[in-house]
């Protein structure tokens, strides 16, 4: 059913209070002196994770300038030349070095390279065996290094993103209890009028028994996870069932 004008009116009007709430909570989050004080803290820490990432990446890339790989160096190097390096820079070069750096680039890519090829397998096998071991420090380790070694096939990095999540997730898995269940007990608690107000849903689906059912890496209290599914599914604590049917 439409609703009418007036309602249509008061909800929105309702809308604009919640989120004034929430935008003004924030700014309050943000003026508070343990957020100032904490500043440099996260700053650090971000930077600290910057750091250690790009070092690695940097002692393969010289493993590899060191063996000769060449090819495989500068193809890694390229997403970063072009996120980078400002267009006004990129068009100071010449477009006689672009196109020998391109046939360069494709011509060496299209020879056969047995060795770099078994060298990715044995990394995966490695990552998989790791992650089957429910050693999971070992297979957050083991799946990064996919993603330095394999940057050209998107399936393996998507399988490995997704490896990386789900291990992240069961090497603290205590504290992923303790999230759920603070989650839960923060959903109870709420007050029956925030619960009626509209909200942030984050939804997905899950058909003819396709996937399996994964629950979010991050859980906030604000928002409302919502789980279609045309098939019966255990009460995790986070997501909403909601059905699905099928009509043929």
């Amino acid at each position: 059913m439409t609703k009418e004008p007036n309602e249509r009116a008061d909800e929105i009007g309702r809308l604009h209070q919640r989120v004034t709430a929430l935008e003004t909570q924030l700014v309050a989050v943000h003026s508070s002196y343990s957020w100032r004080i904490t500043g440099p803290l996260r700053r650090a820490y971000d930077g600290a994770g910057w750091v250690l990432r790009n070092t690695r990446r940097a002692f393969i890339l010289l493993g590899w300038l060191l063996t000769g790989q060449f090819t495989r160096a500068g193809n890694a190097l390229v997403p970063y030349y072009q996120r980078y390096v400002p267009l006004r820079i990129r068009n100071m070069i010449p477009s006689r070095v672009h196109a020998a750096l391109n046939r360069r680039l494709q011509g060496d890519a299209t020879v056969p390279q047995p060795n770099a090829a078994a060298s990715q397998r044995a990394v995966i096998a490695a990552a998989e065996a790791a992650f089957r071991s429910q050693d999971w420090p070992q297979a957050i380790n083991r799946w990064e290094t996919v993603l330095d070694a394999v940057p050209d096939n998107e399936d393996v990095r998507g399988r490995a993103r997704l490896n990386l999540s789900v291990a992240r997730r069961l090497s603290q898995i205590d504290c992923y209890k303790r999230e759920i269940a603070d989650y839960v007990a923060a959903r109870a608690a709420e007050d029956p009028q925030i619960k009626a107000q509209a909200r942030v849903a984050i939804y997905t689906a899950v058909s003819g028994g396709y996937d399996s059912i994964k629950l979010p890496e991050k859980i906030d209290p604000r928002f409302d996870y919502v789980l279609f599914m045309d098939s019966p599914a255990p009460d995790t604590g986070v997501w909403q069932i909601r059905p699905a049917p099928y009509y043929d």
